[in-house]
Protein backbone atom coordinates (compact mmCIF):
# COMPACT_ATOMS: atom_id res chain seq x y z
CA UNK A 1 0.00 0.00 0.00
CA UNK A 2 3.06 2.52 0.99
CA UNK A 3 4.42 2.10 -2.79
CA UNK A 4 0.84 2.58 -4.02
CA UNK A 5 0.33 5.71 -2.15
CA UNK A 6 3.97 7.16 -3.14
CA UNK A 7 2.74 6.63 -6.93
CA UNK A 8 -0.22 8.76 -6.51
CA UNK A 9 1.62 11.69 -4.98
CA UNK A 10 4.10 11.45 -7.57
CA UNK A 11 1.59 11.30 -9.75
CA UNK A 12 -0.40 14.44 -7.89
CA UNK A 13 -3.17 12.40 -6.66
CA UNK A 14 -4.24 13.13 -3.06
CA UNK A 15 -4.72 10.11 -0.44
CA UNK A 16 -8.43 8.93 0.09
CA UNK A 17 -9.93 11.01 3.24
CA UNK A 18 -11.14 9.20 5.69
CA UNK A 19 -14.88 9.52 6.47
CA UNK A 20 -15.87 10.39 10.35
CA UNK A 21 -19.56 10.32 11.28
CA UNK A 22 -20.90 12.83 12.93
CA UNK A 23 -19.59 11.77 16.51
CA UNK A 24 -16.07 11.68 15.35
CA UNK A 25 -15.42 8.22 14.41
CA UNK A 26 -15.12 5.96 11.54
CA UNK A 27 -15.31 2.32 11.05
CA UNK A 28 -12.08 -0.09 10.32
CA UNK A 29 -13.04 -2.49 7.82
CA UNK A 30 -10.69 -4.75 5.11
CA UNK A 31 -9.21 -6.87 7.94
CA UNK A 32 -6.31 -8.91 6.84
CA UNK A 33 -4.27 -11.88 8.73
CA UNK A 34 -0.69 -11.57 9.40
CA UNK A 35 0.90 -14.82 10.53
CA UNK A 36 4.11 -13.28 12.61
CA UNK A 37 5.68 -17.12 13.71
CA UNK A 38 4.39 -20.28 14.30
CA UNK A 39 0.78 -21.40 12.94
CA UNK A 40 -1.94 -19.93 14.28
CA UNK A 41 -5.20 -21.19 12.32
CA UNK A 42 -6.53 -17.50 11.60
CA UNK A 43 -9.94 -17.30 10.49
CA UNK A 44 -13.32 -15.02 10.31
CA UNK A 45 -16.18 -16.96 12.21
CA UNK A 46 -19.81 -16.12 14.02
CA UNK A 47 -19.58 -16.25 17.70
CA UNK A 48 -21.96 -15.06 20.12
CA UNK A 49 -23.82 -13.26 17.73
CA UNK A 50 -20.61 -11.58 16.44
CA UNK A 51 -18.86 -11.50 13.40
CA UNK A 52 -14.93 -12.50 14.90
CA UNK A 53 -11.48 -11.94 13.48
CA UNK A 54 -10.30 -15.41 15.55
CA UNK A 55 -6.99 -16.57 16.33
CA UNK A 56 -6.14 -19.16 18.26
CA UNK A 57 -2.49 -20.80 19.67
CA UNK A 58 -0.80 -23.13 17.73
CA UNK A 59 1.49 -24.81 20.41
CA UNK A 60 4.45 -22.93 21.33
CA UNK A 61 4.51 -19.43 21.37
CA UNK A 62 2.27 -18.76 18.30
CA UNK A 63 1.75 -14.52 17.68
CA UNK A 64 -0.70 -13.88 15.02
CA UNK A 65 -2.52 -10.96 14.76
CA UNK A 66 -5.14 -9.11 12.30
CA UNK A 67 -4.33 -5.36 10.61
CA UNK A 68 -5.70 -2.92 8.55
CA UNK A 69 -4.10 0.34 6.95
CA UNK A 70 -6.01 4.24 7.05
CA UNK A 71 -5.00 7.23 6.33
CA UNK A 72 -5.35 9.92 8.33
CA UNK A 73 -4.66 13.94 8.84
CA UNK A 74 -2.49 15.35 11.37
CA UNK A 75 -4.30 14.92 15.14
CA UNK A 76 -4.92 12.74 18.27
CA UNK A 77 -6.89 9.14 18.02
CA UNK A 78 -8.23 6.90 19.88
CA UNK A 79 -8.30 2.96 18.39
CA UNK A 80 -11.46 1.15 20.26
CA UNK A 81 -12.80 -2.37 19.79
CA UNK A 82 -14.13 -5.23 21.53
CA UNK A 83 -11.91 -8.61 22.44
CA UNK A 84 -12.96 -12.02 24.01
CA UNK A 85 -10.14 -14.60 25.21
CA UNK A 86 -10.41 -18.15 26.49
CA UNK A 87 -7.98 -19.93 28.54
CA UNK A 88 -5.29 -17.53 26.90
CA UNK A 89 -2.00 -18.69 29.18
CA UNK A 90 1.61 -16.92 29.06
CA UNK A 91 0.36 -14.52 26.56
CA UNK A 92 -2.19 -11.33 25.76
CA UNK A 93 -4.13 -9.86 23.16
CA UNK A 94 -4.81 -6.63 22.86
CA UNK A 95 -4.71 -3.24 20.40
CA UNK A 96 -2.23 -1.04 18.99
CA UNK A 97 -0.95 0.61 15.94
CA UNK A 98 2.14 -1.08 13.69
CA UNK A 99 5.01 0.31 15.27
CA UNK A 100 3.54 1.36 18.26
CA UNK A 101 3.55 -0.32 21.78
CA UNK A 102 0.36 -2.12 23.32
CA UNK A 103 -1.06 -0.13 26.53
CA UNK A 104 -3.81 -2.33 27.36
CA UNK A 105 -4.30 -6.08 26.97
CA UNK A 106 -6.23 -8.84 28.06
CA UNK A 107 -4.97 -12.84 29.15
CA UNK A 108 -6.74 -15.86 30.54
CA UNK A 109 -10.22 -16.11 30.11
CA UNK A 110 -12.21 -12.58 29.35
CA UNK A 111 -16.00 -11.65 28.41
CA UNK A 112 -16.29 -9.69 26.09
CA UNK A 113 -14.42 -6.15 27.18
CA UNK A 114 -13.79 -2.68 24.97
CA UNK A 115 -9.95 -1.68 24.55
CA UNK A 116 -8.52 0.96 23.73
CA UNK A 117 -5.19 2.22 22.06
CA UNK A 118 -4.58 6.22 22.42
CA UNK A 119 -2.07 7.75 19.25
CA UNK A 120 -0.89 10.67 17.42
CA UNK A 121 -0.68 11.37 14.02
CA UNK A 122 1.95 14.27 14.08
CA UNK A 123 2.72 14.57 10.01
CA UNK A 124 0.24 16.21 7.96
CA UNK A 125 -1.23 12.64 6.22
CA UNK A 126 0.00 9.29 7.35
CA UNK A 127 -1.54 5.90 6.25
CA UNK A 128 -2.49 4.47 9.78
CA UNK A 129 -1.84 0.25 10.30
CA UNK A 130 -4.18 -0.70 13.17
CA UNK A 131 -2.95 -4.11 14.56
CA UNK A 132 -5.24 -7.00 16.74
CA UNK A 133 -2.55 -9.12 18.14
CA UNK A 134 -2.13 -11.76 20.03
CA UNK A 135 0.58 -14.09 21.43
CA UNK A 136 0.87 -17.05 23.42
CA UNK A 137 1.39 -21.10 24.74
CA UNK A 138 -2.23 -21.61 24.94
CA UNK A 139 -5.91 -20.39 24.46
CA UNK A 140 -7.68 -18.33 21.83
CA UNK A 141 -9.07 -14.55 21.03
CA UNK A 142 -12.07 -12.85 19.50
CA UNK A 143 -12.33 -9.92 18.19
CA UNK A 144 -15.36 -8.10 17.26
CA UNK A 145 -14.73 -7.36 13.56
CA UNK A 146 -17.76 -4.31 13.37
CA UNK A 147 -17.16 -3.20 16.92
CA UNK A 148 -14.10 -1.34 15.38
CA UNK A 149 -13.55 1.82 14.97
CA UNK A 150 -10.96 4.88 15.13
CA UNK A 151 -11.98 8.22 16.95
CA UNK A 152 -10.80 11.45 16.74
CA UNK A 153 -9.80 13.29 20.31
Amino acid sequence: LRGVRVAQQLDGKEPPQTKFEADGSARLTGWRDENDRGEPQMDQRDVDGRRTLHIPAAGGRSPGSWRTQVYLTRGRYRFEGMVRSDGLTSGRAGLRISGGHRNTGIGGTSPWRMLSHEFEVTDAGVDVEFVCDFYGMAGEVWFDADSFRVKRL
